[in-house]
């Protein structure tokens, strides 16, 4: 399932994109699943046409429904974005009991 997003990011080649998986409502515990260049994020998961994630956005990684909970990214010199991180959790969870203060 590809992710829809409404907004443009125009993330390119040397832009670092990591996914950062948490399980439960406190977010002190996390895995990377994901840490590279967007280009090759669309080569391996999500195709071509992916252009970032918004707040909330839902889609599956390994049969697993998830939903983007947080995004932080980091601007260069030029104002493009040169890293950006998404928080991703099951998608069931809800976001107003999501204890961010201790994660990683």
């Amino acid at each position: 399932m590809k992710p829809k997003s409404n907004a443009k990011l125009n993330l390119k080649d040397p832009t670092i994109v990591i996914l950062a998986y948490f399980l439960g409502e406190v977010v002190s515990d996390q895995k990377i699943i994901f840490e590279g260049t967007a280009k090759q994020l669309r080569e391996q998961q999500f195709g071509e046409e992916w252009d970032g994630f918004n707040l909330g956005d839902g889609f599956k990684i390994e049969d697993v429904e998830v939903k983007v909970f947080e995004v932080k990214d980091e601007f260069d010199s030029n104002l493009e974005i040169s890293k950006i991180r998404y928080l991703i959790g099951p998608r069931d969870l809800d976001p107003n009991k999501i204890n961010f203060k201790n994660k990683a």
